[in-house]
């Protein structure tokens, strides 16, 4: 979870209220702990977003306080 959050550029919480929503790919299971796959995510940030631009570290706070205010979680 730290990688990823570091990878996105947002704080812990925020990435498992994400992966709750369903918003990143899904971890898979790793003994007792959940791992996500670094290519898979990699490549999940480098797809266009509906207007056509990339997501990077920088949009994904913006991004995700807007998730948070229109009642997605």
């Amino acid at each position: 979870v730290n990688d990823v959050a570091r990878l996105l550029g947002v704080s812990l919480t925020t990435v498992e209220r994400m992966h709750a929503a369903g918003k990143i790919p899904a971890p898979r299971r790793l003994g007792m702990r959940n791992v996500w796959d670094r290519i898979e995510l990699d490549e999940w940030v480098s797809r266009p977003r509906a207007d056509g631009k990339l997501m990077d570290r920088k949009t994904w706070g913006p991004v995700w306080a807007g998730l948070v205010k229109a009642g997605v979680r």
